[in-house]
């Protein structure tokens, strides 16, 4: 799908997306618990559905009205048969729920896109082994079959977060201490610290020991009546379109929140205001094309910490700099920093592509704002932020999609 785009100005007010982060590591809080829990605002991307999916397979009872999803939920650990679940082609889906079966000794299998498989998946391979736990991976599957107990674990900082937060929620649903030792440095700490924090929120009893220990005191999860807050990453695009004279304001935005990227709006300041900013993206790849494009828009920047970016992420940056120089913006990446001049956008005599990043697709379409064009693989937006180009809409953005 293409977006075309005419020179237009934002304004409005707008509800901040709902966070996609809070609401998966929510869901599974809920599908953990026997009791029902009601989840409103929900943006329902196809990777959480993926794993709504994989919780009905468990033995959750789910249902979804609009925004909002109310799950009774089930204790993994008295699972009594064998299951399969289908991760399609998500790695956090896959990454959460392989600890979170392995809290029963039934067999389990993973099914899913084959690129899903293609990693070694160590961290897993290790923590069964240790478990005396089986554990077979083929080109297009991974079988487990044996119990994971509470107790002492050690895993490497390099390994999957999502596989680390789904041993957190496997552990803290099951009776008795555990301690997670996580050997630094740790890649993803702020999304293995976002389910530390949404935990113990909520009343489990889990927290950090020194800087690379977790703490957790399993017991029963309780049920939850919540509503998923705001994005503060996604809010950073929308919150871009001001810099190019629009007037937008967002809503829905916790000052107290456990994402990383709250910090967007001081990085946004410094990017106006100093004189030569430097900004640190360690822990904000997220929000990364929307600071470059900021930085673009008015002084320029030096970005440090992308030696701690997954070969993922680099690739989709090396991606969007091919698509922002069609625009005059020119973004040089090395293997910790990149630069970005500030830069006189003009229009593309080519369509842009988001290369399906979604990331990438909205940071384009806030530029796309100022010089008009063309945006293809625009659909990619529902990875994330579905209600993305509705909410522009709604702005007054002037785009048609084709």
């Amino acid at each position: 799908m293409t977006a075309v785009f005419k020179q237009s100005k934002a304004k409005g007010k707008i509800k901040a997306p709902s966070s996609r982060s809070i609401a998966h590591r929510l869901i599974l809080y809920a599908g953990l618990c026997e009791e029902e829990s009601v989840i409103r605002n929900v943006a329902f991307s196809p990777d959480i559905t993926a794993t709504i999916d994989c919780l009905k397979t468990l033995g959750a009872v789910c249902s979804i009205d609009g925004s909002t999803i109310r799950i009774k939920g089930v204790n993994a650990s008295q699972r009594k048969k064998p299951v399969t679940f289908d991760c399609k082609s998500f790695n956090s889906t896959l990454g959460f729920m392989l600890p979170i079966a392995m809290a029963s000794a039934k067999k389990a299998v993973f099914e899913g896109d084959e690129k899903l498989f293609e990693k070694s998946h160590d961290a897993c391979r290790k923590v069964c082994e240790a478990q005396k736990i089986k554990f077979k991976k083929t080109s297009s599957k991974i079988v487990i079959h044996g119990r994971l107990k509470p107790g002492d674990y050690s895993i490497l900082g390099s390994e999957s977060s999502h596989f680390i937060s789904g041993l957190i929620y496997s552990l803290a649903s099951q009776e008795g201490r555990s301690r997670i030792f996580i050997a630094p440095p740790i890649d993803g700490k702020n999304y293995i610290d976002n389910t530390v924090k949404v935990l113990a929120k909520h009343g489990v009893e889990v927290e950090w020991g020194g800087l690379s220990m977790i703490d957790i005191h399993g017991k029963k999860f309780k049920p939850l009546d919540t509503e998923i807050e705001g994005d503060w990453s996604a809010s950073a695009y929308f919150d871009a379109l001001n810099t190019v004279g629009g007037e937008v304001e967002i809503e829905g935005l916790l000052s107290d929140s456990v994402q990383a990227d709250k910090i967007y709006p001081e990085l946004f300041r410094q990017l106006r205001e100093d004189e030569s900013p430097e900004i640190d993206l360690t822990n904000h790849p997220d929000s990364a094309p929307a600071l470059f494009v900021y930085a673009a828009l008015n002084r320029g920047a030096i970005f440090r910490g992308l030696s701690r970016f997954k070969p993922k992420e680099k690739l989709c940056l090396e991606k969007l700099a091919k698509e922002l120089s069609k625009l005059n913006v020119f973004l040089a990446l090395g293997e910790e920093t990149a630069i970005i001049n500030r830069s006189l956008i003009k229009p593309s005599s080519v369509a842009l592509n988001s290369n399906g990043d979604h990331r990438a697709a909205m940071a384009l379409s806030i530029l796309l704002t100022v010089t008009g064009g063309s945006l293809e693989g625009a659909e990619v937006v529902n990875d994330s932020v579905p209600q993305f180009f509705d909410l522009l809409k709604s702005l007054g953005v002037d785009f048609k999609m084709k």
